[in-house]
């Protein structure tokens, strides 16, 4: 299981809470071993390292009367490269989630119009 500590150089609440982040991202993030969790880490570093860095592509919005700076979200961090990889290193490599389970292929309008069986 990753944990805070596998991000070293990088502050322990933002690894923690780019690893909450990932785990949206790619759900079997923790079940990873060998090369594909050296890999996820990689990965998660750089959306870490992002995160830590004040980059001018972080601020959302500035304001000068009272000082005040507003950054993007966490989702921001993780460019959508870094997206793509977690999810093809977990095996799921659809961007879009697509309905799972069995379906009957049967329709009601089968009685009235009969379809080609098409096994």
């Amino acid at each position: 299981m990753l944990s805070s500590d596998d991000l070293s150089g990088i502050p322990q609440g933002t690894a923690r809470v780019v690893l909450v982040y990932a785990r949206s991202i790619a759900p079997g993030i923790d079940l990873l071993e060998g090369e594909a969790k050296a890999a996820a880490v990689e990965i998660l570093l750089g959306a870490a390292r992002e995160a830590v860095t004040a980059a001018p592509r972080r601020i959302a919005n500035q304001g000068l009367g009272s000082a005040r700076v507003g950054y993007r979200e966490v989702a921001s961090w993780f460019s959508a490269q870094e997206r793509d990889g977690l999810r093809s290193l977990t095996g799921d490599t659809t961007s879009a989630r697509k309905p799972v389970g069995s379906f009957p292929t049967a329709r009601p309008l089968r009685h009235l119009w009969p379809e080609e069986d098409r096994r």
